[in-house]
């Protein structure tokens, strides 16, 4: 069976940031006990939201985090899940709002969260829009 050169790459990628996590996951846990700076931790990108998770006891830094999305592992099920948690939300198209991979039907679905308005008309078209001309 050919592999493409591509499918290869990705897959070595893919192992590569596996075994980094795992490294980083290792490390970061067998240290707790030194006196880490949680603020500059919580825009580490190798923090991931399941090192998050397990250490909600930390200080952790909820902006940052919510800014930082994309390099966190985060989906929306995980901001549910942890909904008493202080996420910043956005208001500039820098939280939440405006980074979550999100669906028109998935804001829909959880009008209960503080979605900004503002913020989802950046990253929702404007074919949704149309569709859906009684959302704020």
């Amino acid at each position: 069976m050919y592999v493409t050169r591509s499918e290869r790459t990705k897959k070595f990628r893919d192992n590569v940031e596996q075994v980094w996590k795992a490294k980083y996951k290792h490390f970061f846990e067998s240290n707790l006990d030194k006196d880490w700076n949680v603020d500059n931790l919580s825009m580490n990108h190798n923090i991931k939201f399941d090192i998050v998770k397990e250490h909600l006891d930390l200080p952790w830094n909820w902006y940052d985090f919510s800014e930082r999305y994309h390099t966190m592992d985060l989906t929306l099920q995980d901001v549910i899940e942890h909904i008493d948690l202080d996420w910043h939300w956005g208001g500039r198209l820098d939280g939440l709002t405006s980074v979550l991979n999100v669906t028109i039907e998935e804001v829909i679905g959880n009008m209960d969260l503080p979605w900004v308005w503002n913020d989802l008309t950046f990253i929702t078209s404007i074919e949704d829009i149309m569709k859906y001309p009684d959302l704020p």
